[in-house]
């Protein structure tokens, strides 16, 4: 498999990707003394960030990977505060995988329960993974190897079906407003009540 760190590319013998490792770094330090270059440099470095979607792969070496990038960008100046990696940690997750997730964090009722530092939220999102992988694990896999999990959608009703529910409901809406009436202003009343309504 691919390296992700130098440890890992050292232990490869992956000398190619040392060479442009070394070269990224000679490219931050030449650009330390060109504002304008550096500006672009953690721009560039910020929107590869944004873009680190989990697609497919092992999910804690995809989090090797997004960390080592969240260093890249601190090496080179970029203020990733405590909120910003919980933002792009979050946006890169897979939909597929952490879809429900994904919403109840942001739905502002529901956001308050979930872990306020960037650790404790891996953390979670780690025992999530797992729980899937136990839970789902046909799913989780397909993932995984890049295919596309066939999704069960719930069946949509269609319009017909629809407006004869609504009448149905309607319709016994209507005898229980009835039954109450009866109950409450008695029949006679109910007569009056009929007689001036006309």
């Amino acid at each position: 498999e691919d390296p992700t760190t130098l440890d890992e590319a050292r232990e490869q013998f992956d000398w190619l990707f040392i060479f442009e490792a070394a070269r990224e770094t000679h490219m931050f330090q030449g650009a330390a003394g060109d504002r304008v270059l550096m500006f672009e440099k953690q721009e560039q470095e910020k929107e590869y960030l944004s873009r680190m979607k989990h697609v497919s792969g092992d999910f804690n070496r995809w989090i090797t990977r997004f960390e080592d990038q969240m260093e890249t960008c601190q090496t080179i100046g970029v203020d990733l505060s405590e909120e910003a990696r919980i933002v792009y940690f979050m946006n890169n997750l897979n939909d597929s995988i952490f879809g429900d997730v994904k919403s109840n964090f942001m739905d502002l009722s529901t956001r308050a329960l979930f872990p306020q530092t960037y650790e404790e939220l891996k953390q979670r999102m780690i025992a999530e993974y797992s729980q899937l992988m136990t839970r789902k694990p046909d799913v989780v896999i397909k993932i995984i190897r890049g295919e596309k999990p066939v999704l069960r959608l719930r069946k949509r009703v269609d319009t017909t079906t629809r407006s004869s529910l609504s009448n149905r409901i309607e319709t016994v809406s209507n005898v229980k407003m009835e039954k109450i009436q009866k109950m409450t202003l008695g029949q006679s009343n109910l007569e009056r009540l009929e007689g001036l309504r006309r």
